[in-house]
C-alpha cells in the first residue's frame, strides 16, 4: 500500500507580508515550519503503515526551502519525500494546487 501525505510549508510568525502588486505572499527572510495538521496526517500515516505495511510517502509544492519541512516528515518516519518546485507555479491558488498535486499522484502512485 502507497500512503501518499500532502504537506505544506507555512510561516513559522504570524509578520507575514503580501507583494502588493501580484498578492503573493512575500517569503524572503521568513522562516517555514510543517503545518501541524500534516504533523497529525503523517503520524496517522505512519499507524496505518504500521498496521497495514506499505510505504509512507510525503508530497509537497512550493519553493526549494519547502525541503527542510520534508525532511522534518522524513525524520517522523516516512519512507520517501518529493517536492514539486518550478516558477511555472509561483502564485498557484488552491485549486491550481490542487490540480498539480493531484496530477503528480496519478501519474506516480496510482494503483
Amino acid at each position: 500500500m502507497k500512503i501518499v501525505v500532502c504537506i505544506k510549508q507555512v510561516p513559522d510568525n504570524n509578520n507575514v507580508k503580501f507583494d502588493p502588486h501580484t498578492h503573493n505572499l512575500v517569503r524572503t527572510n521568513v522562516a517555514g515550519r510543517m503545518n501541524p495538521f500534516d504533523q497529525n496526517a503523517i503520524e496517522a500515516a505512519l499507524d496505518l503503515r504500521e498496521a497495514n505495511g506499505g510505504d509512507v510517502i510525503l508530497l509537497s509544492m512550493g519553493p526549494d526551502s519547502t525541503v527542510e519541512t520534508l525532511r522534518d516528515g522524513l525524520a517522523m518516519g516516512a519512507d520517501e519525500a518529493y517536492l514539486l518546485s518550478s516558477r511555472a507555479f509561483a502564485g498557484s491558488d488552491t485549486l491550481a494546487t490542487g490540480y498539480i498535486l493531484a496530477q503528480a499522484i496519478q501519474k506516480n502512485w496510482r494503483g
